[in-house]
């Protein structure tokens, strides 16, 4: 994660959906930390 990223960004650029980021790393919002490392699950 770098400073400025969102989910809303971050699941468009990989092809996946918020929910689905929140998901797999337990998130309950949508507040993110720059420097995290967040595991995105592929849409397949």
């Amino acid at each position: 994660m770098a400073k400025g990223d969102s989910l809303w960004g971050l699941a468009k650029r990989y092809g996946t959906t918020i929910e689905a980021i929140q998901a797999a790393n337990g998130l309950a919002g949508t507040d993110i930390q720059a420097g995290r490392t967040l595991q995105i699950p592929s849409n397949n």
